[in-house]
C-alpha cells in the first residue's frame, strides 16, 4: 500500500508542475516549493500524510491558475526528524537557489535548526506542524507557537472571567516543569484581576482531604491542577468531593490513561490542555474535513501536521500572489492585516509571522477517551 500511495504522491506532484518540457519562459514562472517531512523512521507515516496533503493543495492552486500567473513545482524530501540527520537536508534547501520557500519540518529539533539555518540564508520559511517553534525574522508559523504554560493560563483565566467572585488555586508539586506552568498562571491571573493562590503538593501524595476542605473554605472556583497523572488523579477526585461544582485545567501531562482511571467521576470536571487533532480541525473548518477524508480515501492516515502543511501552501500562496514576489524580504513585510482563506479557516498572522491558530486545545473525558472541548 505505501509503494502505491507514494506513487500517487508522485502523480500529484507532477500535476502540481507545469506539464511537459517546459520552456524557459515557464521555468521562470515557476514556484518551487520545498516540502521537507519524514520518509522513514518512527514518524514515516507523518510524512507520508504531509508530502500527500501537500502535493494534493499544489495540485489544486495550479488547477485554479497558479499563484498570480505562476504554477507550483513541490519537491518532496526527507526530513529523518533529528538535529544530525536533517543538517544535510536543510543545508542543501538554504543553499538552493531555484527553491522559493521551505514548508515543512514538522519534527521539533528539526524546525528549530532550520529556523535560525534558512533566516540566515534569506530562505523563505513556513513552519509547519511539530511542536511550537517560535517563527524567525521573515518567517510565518502554524499553528501558534505559544507555549504550554501560555496557553494553559490563558484557557484557565477566561473560564475563570466567565464566573462572578471566581478565585483560582494553582495545585502544583514541586518539579521545574509544574512550577513554570504555576508561575505563567499566577501572572496571567494577576494581570487579569482574578484572586489566585498556590499550594504546593508532594510527589507521592495520596491523600487530599485538607488541601480540598482549604480550597473550599478560601472559595476556589478553579483549580489549575498541575501534578503528574497519580498525585494528580488522586487530587482532582478529592476536590471534587468537596467543590462539586469546581473546574479545573491540567496540562498535557494528565493526557494519559492512568489519569483518569484514578480521578474516576471527577473527569467531568478536568479539562485537559492538549495539541489539536484531525478531529479537532475538521470539527472548525469543513475543507479540513474534506481534506482528510480524500487522504483516507487513497489510503493515508491524516495527520494535524498534514493539514497544517496544507493550510501552510495556501497561505504563503495568496502572500506571494499579493507580494508579486517570492522573495523572502519583501514577504516579511506583506503579512495581512485581514486573515488569509486556508482549509484550516480564515489564518491570521502577528508582526513576528506568527499564526492564531491554536495549537493548544482543551480536552474533556467522554466514555474512554480524550475528545475536544
Amino acid at each position: 500500500m505505501a509503494t502505491v500511495v507514494r506513487r500517487i504522491i508522485f502523480v500529484l506532484a507532477l500535476g502540481a508542475s507545469p506539464a511537459g518540457n517546459p520552456s524557459a519562459t515557464a521555468r521562470e514562472r515557476e514556484l518551487v516549493v520545498a516540502v521537507p517531512a519524514p520518509l522513514t523512521g518512527p514518524r514515516a507515516a507523518v510524512g507520508l500524510a504531509v508530502h500527500t496533503a501537500v502535493a494534493i493543495t499544489a495540485a489544486e492552486i495550479n488547477a485554479a491558475g497558479g499563484v498570480a500567473g505562476r504554477l507550483i513545482t513541490v519537491r518532496l524530501t526527507d526530513d529523518p526528524c533529528s538535529t544530525a540527520g536533517g543538517d544535510q537536508v536543510m543545508r542543501h534547501l538554504a543553499t538552493d537557489s531555484t527553491v522559493d520557500v521551505v514548508i515543512g519540518h514538522p519534527c521539533g529539533p528539526s524546525a528549530r535548526v532550520a529556523s535560525k539555518l534558512y533566516a540566515a540564508s534569506s530562505r523563505m520559511f513556513v513552519a509547519a506542524g511539530g511542536v511550537p517553534v517560535r517563527p524567525a525574522a521573515g518567517h510565518i508559523r502554524l499553528p501558534s507557537s505559544k507555549p504550554m504554560a501560555e496557553a494553559l493560563a490563558a484557557m484557565t483565566v477566561a473560564s475563570a472571567k466567565e464566573r462572578p467572585h471566581a478565585r483560582i488555586a494553582i495545585v502544583r508539586d514541586r518539579t521545574l516543569l509544574n512550577m513554570a506552568h504555576a508561575a505563567a498562571v499566577e501572572h496571567a491571573a494577576r494581570a487579569a484581576g482574578v484572586a489566585v493562590v498556590t499550594e504546593a503538593i508532594t510527589s507521592g501524595d495520596r491523600e487530599f482531604g485538607a488541601l480540598a476542605r482549604t480550597l473550599a473554605a478560601n472559595g476556589t472556583t478553579h483549580v489549575a491542577l498541575l501534578a503528574f497523572a497519580i498525585e494528580a488523579g488522586f487530587a482532582a477526585r478529592t476536590i471534587s468531593e468537596v467543590i462539586p461544582a469546581v473546574t479545573m485545567f491540567g496540562p498535557d501531562h494528565l493526557g494519559v490513561p492512568d489519569f483518569p482511571q484514578i480521578a474516576g467521576d471527577a473527569m467531568a470536571n478536568v479539562r485537559v490542555v492538549m495539541p489539536a487533532t484531525v478531529e479537532h480541525y475538521a470539527r472548525i473548518s469543513q475543507s479540513a474535513g474534506v481534506l482528510a477524508k480524500r487522504l483516507r480515501g487513497i489510503g493515508v492516515e491524516p495527520a494535524r501536521e498534514a493539514l497544517e502543511a496544507a493550510a501552510a501552501l495556501q497561505a504563503w500562496a495568496q502572500l506571494t500572489a499579493r507580494a508579486a514576489t517570492a522573495d523572502a524580504a519583501p514577504l516579511s513585510l506583506s503579512l495581512p492585516t485581514e486573515p488569509l482563506a486556508t482549509l484550516l479557516g480564515p489564518l491570521a498572522f502577528d508582526r513576528q509571522g506568527d499564526a492564531t491558530l491554536a495549537y493548544w486545545v482543551a480536552h474533556r473525558w467522554h466514555g474512554d477517551g480524550f475528545v475536544i472541548e
